[in-house]
């Protein structure tokens, strides 16, 4: 004992030696400014030795704050502890309790072929592993073991392939692992990859790129689960009909001679669809869907499925999610479920001690410490002649106040925490402002290595501030050259996937998370516009898993997010070049906007969703519809299918609009009761296509005056950058619509319709050339008008060059096509017929068109003529052929009431 108070009474007098020795700014500044007079090599040797001499100092004040505090170091440090002081200290001092975390697996007999460079130990990983019975011999080559269970080891961490054991095997490039017979085999892939394969499997380890950490696995037969989850590396998993990415995700592939079904349990996965061992379509499973690849339909069918869309692909290969009572009732997925949810603890566990055990790099920032190693740091910089070098100390120096950060959270000190990765915010702000291109990247390299590290922690978790913060420097403006465009979607995709994770952790800020994810849509999809199709993937990729969160998530439904995500398909239509595949694409838009309709019902009637946000959405997605229908193919046969979808969905808006109903427990205590108490009180069940005009006619969207309205879309059109706007007639505020009849931007001058609520351009027209029949937003109108005319007159003058001049006629013949594209378009959705020889112009500038000899496409008996006119949306001069002879009207109607009065006066002649 005596011994012992002796030895700390040396340390004690020790410490203050060196506490003064840091006091005194002098004795580290004086002798290196008396280097500057010494030579290049005398210098650098001095230099190393008062570096040695401070280093010293630090380490033996370093061994004194950080892991035994005294109560008299304590009151110095007054920066940002104060009353938490004593509980941190005690945190730093106590033994800490290493948490091992174990995961059964039944015994098993597992035959390997090591690969080209046969099978090798790993014997320093042997303490790392815990509760592991794992014998091996070497026989030609092969690896026979036994695994009896296993545990994650905080300290397993390498670059390659290794099968857990005892004795570790290393795997290489044409390893192939088979489990016939056996319970299974679980391969670590990076650092934190997870492969797990089920009993009677075959696998081959295809590639190990460690550059670019990306491993390619072949699945022959049997199962296999990957996790990328909680690493930086990125899996290709390969059967005879798929290839398989995964990226920051978990999922489930099981193959055999007929089929492979693949399942994504967390985040999403990339699915490449192969017949003849070439890629012939791409799928993308969200989040908790499935798809089936029946083998014998890649082989027979491939052709066609090489051109469908997406929304035609996963109706060929039985897309869809996985509900929670399947996965229950499946051995393989449960099995892998329990060891998902015990591997993801076992590492977050592991992480955090880490955090714990190297404890705080600065006790306070206004300790003595903390000044001296201040003064440190900017003598090794002032005195490292080698550029790397200096940026790595740098970067090394900012990253302290992360390290010290991550340990502040890790405490539950989230006041420190902050104010830490403020000071590192401030830090690397300045070097970004100030660095070059090096030291950018070096940055750039440190901020994607700790993102990927603090992949484990999601919204809700004590370091997920600190990894925010790693996602925010990442997706600076200074950044932006070390990123690629598959790069940047890789980013916009891990934002949507907090998202995603939030759902399921905690009640945090979902909906300020969801407008983050919109926010960095908008910013990697500007640079885009005119050009949508590069990135035409990209974009249903992002459609696919906004669309998947919605169908799930009641929290979400909010006006905003609905109008942005209908942005992000007018975005998808714009890439799509066909004109068939947009028409097909508004199909699909309409198919999702019904669902999301019943989901609406759903979330209402269990209590998930406001009665007043149901309302104002269910009337976002009606005007949605309309907008499709206009492009659809068969507008009747879509008229069908709602009303066998969406039978009663009349009577479901009526009991919105109904507030004493909706809004009250008059009449029950819950919606479901008192929509049932509403039906009875009904007289009459309208159809879908009949509430749906009472919804459009029926919503005053504005309280303004036209006077109002038409000033405020000509100041709006301005702003955008178009000028000298006409509009048509336009004489009803509760319409969103006005005609534009001739309008200028950028030098060309074009016609449209434009929506003052949303903002939007549609039915742009250019020289008698439809343009655009989708929505475009207004902001982005000029550019996409200027950008597309461009491409046009690009593509015509390579189409013509070498040959005679175009000809009138032809010029003509196009125009005449263009406006029977317009007609056809606006009138199929009361069924009219209209093709080309049907059509005449009769006043171009005017918008003034005659249709002759044309019929409805479910009464072709019925044939009739009409005149148009665009300017004003009317219809006039209306003849209709009969038994007796023509009948005319001359007066002038809106186009909605044609249908039936055409039928009504041909029934009455006939």
């Amino acid at each position: 004992m005596l011994e012992e108070n002796k030895n700390t009474k040396t340390d004690n007098l020790q410490g203050k030696k060196e506490e003064s020795l840091m006091q005194n700014d002098e004795l580290l500044i004086a002798p290196v400014g008396a280097l500057l007079n010494k030579t290049d090599s005398d210098a650098e040797t001095e230099a190393t030795q008062i570096l040695q001499n401070v280093q010293d100092a630090q380490n033996v004040l370093d061994s004194r704050v950080v892991a035994k505090p005294a109560a008299e170091d304590a009151e110095k440090d007054d920066g940002f502890f104060d009353v938490r002081l004593d509980a941190l200290s005690e945190s730093v001092t106590k033994q800490k309790e290493e948490k091992v975390i174990k995961s059964e697996v039944k015994p098993l007999q597992l035959f390997i072929f090591a690969g080209k460079k046969r099978g090798s130990f790993f014997e320093s990983f042997v303490t790392t592993l815990s509760f592991v019975v794992f014998s091996a011999v070497i026989f030609a080559g092969s690896v026979f073991a036994d695994i009896s269970s296993y545990n994650l080891g905080k300290e397993f961490i390498h670059d390659g392939i290794m099968l857990v054991g005892e004795k570790s095997v290393s795997l290489d490039e044409e390893a192939r692992v088979d489990t016939t017979g056996t319970s299974g085999a679980i391969l670590i892939v990076g650092e934190r990859g997870l492969i797990r394969l089920g009993a009677d499997t075959v696998a081959v380890v295809e590639s190990i790129d460690k550059e670019s950490k990306t491993y390619g696995f072949r699945l022959e037969k049997g199962s296999l689960w990957g996790n990328t989850v909680f690493d930086e590396s990125s899996f290709v998993v390969k059967t005879k009909y798929s290839n398989i990415y995964a990226d920051s995700s978990s999922f489930s592939v099981v193959s055999d001679d007929l089929k492979t079904t693949i399942y994504s349990d967390l985040h999403d996965i990339e699915v490449d669809l192969l017949a003849d061992n070439k890629v012939i379509n791409k799928l993308w499973l969200a989040e908790g869907n499935q798809a089936q690849l029946i083998h014998s339909k890649l082989d027979s069918e491939k052709e066609t499925i090489e051109k469908l869309l997406y929304s035609k692909l996963v109706k060929e290969f039985s897309y869809g999610r996985l509900s929670e009572k399947k996965k229950q009732e499946d051995p393989w997925f449960l099995d892998q479920l329990v060891k998902e949810i015990s591997d993801y603890n076992s590492f977050k566990a592991n992480y955090s001690q880490d955090i714990n055990d190297k404890g705080l790099r600065t006790i306070s920032i206004g300790s003595l410490r903390y000044q001296a190693k201040s003064i440190l740091a900017d003598m090794q910089s002032a005195l490292t002649f080698n550029k790397n070098k200096k940026n790595q100390q740098i970067v090394s120096s900012l990253f302290e106040n992360i390290e010290d950060a991550e340990y502040l959270f890790s405490q539950g000190n989230d006041v420190d925490g902050k104010v830490r990765l403020s000071i590192f915010n401030s830090d690397i702000q300045t070097v970004l402002s100030n660095g070059d291109d090096d030291i950018k990247n070096d940055l750039f390299n440190e901020l994607n290595n700790k993102y990927y590290q603090l992949s484990l922690f999601v919204p809700g978790d004590e370091l997920f501030p600190v990894k925010q913060l790693m996602f925010e420097k990442i997706n600076d403006v200074s950044m932006a050259k070390f990123v690629d465009d598959d790069g940047r979607f890789l980013l916009l995709t891990a934002k949507l996937n907090d998202v995603y994770d939030a759902v399921k952790s905690s009640p945090v800020d979902l909906n300020g998370l969801f407008a983050e994810y919109f926010e960095l849509y908008d910013k990697y999809t500007k640079s885009y516009e005119g050009k949508m199709s590069e990135i035409k993937d990209n974009i249903i990729h992002q459609n696919i898993l906004v669309d998947n969160l919605l169908f799930q998530t009641p929290e979400l439904y909010k006006l905003e997010f609905f109008d942005q995500k209908k942005g992000m398909e007018e975005d998808y239509l714009l890439a799509l070049e066909s004109s068939n595949d947009k028409k097909e694409q508004r199909q699909t838009f309409i198919s999702n906007d019904i669902d999301l309709l019943s989901r609406i019902r759903y979330f209402l009637f269990n209590d998930k969703l406001d009665t007043v946000d149901a309302r104002k959405i269910v009337y976002r997605l009606i005007q949605n519809i309309e907008d499709y229908q206009e492009g659809t193919v068969d507008i009747a046969a879509v008229n069908e299918l709602f009303s066998k979808r969406l039978s009663d969905f009349g009577v479901f808006w009526e009991y919105l609009q109904a507030a004493e109903y909706s809004s009250t427990q008059l009449h029950g205590a819950s919606h479901s009761e008192r929509f049932e108490a509403f039906k009875e009180i009904q007289q009459e069940v309208l159809s879908f296509e009949d509430i749906r005009e009472e919804i459009l006619g029926s919503e005053n969207v504005s309280d303004e005056s036209v006077e109002e309205i038409t000033a405020k879309a000509l100041k709006d059109l301005e702003e955008a950058g178009i000028q000298d706007v006409e509009f048509g007639v336009y004489s009803d505020a509760t319409k969103t619509r006005i005609p534009i009849l001739s309008a200028r931007t950028g030098g060309i001058e074009f016609r449209a319709t434009y929506d003052w609520d949303r903002q939007l351009l549609s039915n742009i027209i250019v020289e008698d050339t439809i343009i655009s029949q989708d929505g475009v937003k207004l902001l982005k109108a000029s550019k996409f008008i200027t950008e597309t005319i461009s491409s046009l007159s690009r593509a015509k003058e390579k189409e013509v060059a070498g040959t005679s001049p175009v000809k009138e006629t032809d010029k003509l013949l196009d125009v005449k096509r263009a406006a029977s594209v317009f007609l056809a378009e606006k009138f199929s959705k009361m069924g009219v017929v209209i093709t080309m020889s049907n059509v005449e112009i009769v006043d171009l500038n005017a918008g003034y068109y005659k249709v002759t000899n044309v019929y409805f496409s479910d009464q072709k008996n019925a044939k009739f003529s009409f005149e148009y006119s665009t300017t004003d949306d009317k219809v006039s001069n209306l003849v209709v052929q009969t038994a007796s002879g023509e009948k005319t009207v001359g007066d002038t109607f809106t186009p909605t009431f044609m249908k039936n009065l055409v039928l009504k006066i041909y029934d009455e002649s006939n």
